[in-house]
């Protein structure tokens, strides 16, 4: 991102077992150590294997979800169906909360590395810029995408735009929880989750923001 330095034995909850919170800082850790680019990224524990749990969870991929896309030719906006990423925390979206003022559910679209290459080429640029630019995916440095493995469904890589994050009601995800197993691609393992949240909150949030928020009106 680059991230920094995080003590993530006081902000891992307190409900997980040791051995998974040990899981998670090694995994975690590598995107804080110095000089993170000098090795590999390992992104093993990445994603739930059988997912048996009947509700939607912050993180989940589904497979298919109207996204808003913008036309470059016309100038407009346009809808499209597209694999998106659940952005909004679970409980959100859970129909077992019932709110006075509902919360709907936040997307962002998740397209193919292949494809993301393909536009690179189609824009010109030369092997080596691509390469560079794959290495620092796979090392999440850009706070806008979210770089996601090889999954174990089809062994594809992906990435999620988090910076063309759209919404769509809560009421219709709901109605998808009769056919989870269908709309619901894959989830992330704890592992996975916390590396998202941390780019999530990196991506939006800055602390400190580095900026002077100061008047130059004289009282």
């Amino acid at each position: 991102m680059p991230f920094g330095d995080e003590d993530w034995e006081a902000t891992l909850p307190s409900y997980l077992f040791n051995t998974e919170k040990g899981r998670i800082k090694i995994g975690l850790s590598q995107f804080f150590e110095a000089n993170h680019h000098q090795r590999e990224k390992i992104y093993s524990n990445f994603y739930l294997g059988e997912n048996t749990i009947l509700f939607f969870m912050q993180g989940d991929i589904f497979n298919s979800i109207p996204a808003i896309e913008w036309d470059d030719d016309n100038s407009c906006y346009y809808t499209a169906f597209t694999p998106a990423m659940l952005v909004s925390n679970s409980c959100d979206i859970s129909p077992d909360n019932n709110r006075q003022l509902p919360k709907e559910a936040l997307f962002a679209p998740v397209i193919p590395l292949g494809e993301f290459i393909k536009g690179l080429e189609d824009d010109g640029m030369v092997k080596e810029q691509i390469t560079s630019i794959i290495n620092n995916l796979k090392h999440q440095d850009y706070s806008n995408i979210f770089y996601l493995p090889p999954n174990p469904l089809d062994s594809s890589e992906n990435i999620v735009l988090l910076d063309k994050v759209y919404w769509h009601p809560s009421s219709e995800i709901q109605k998808k929880l009769a056919n989870i197993k269908s709309e619901r691609g894959i989830s992330l393992d704890h592992f996975g989750f916390y590396l998202f949240i941390a780019k999530l909150s990196f991506h939006l949030c800055r602390v400190p923001e580095e900026i002077e928020r100061r008047s130059d009106v004289k009282q």
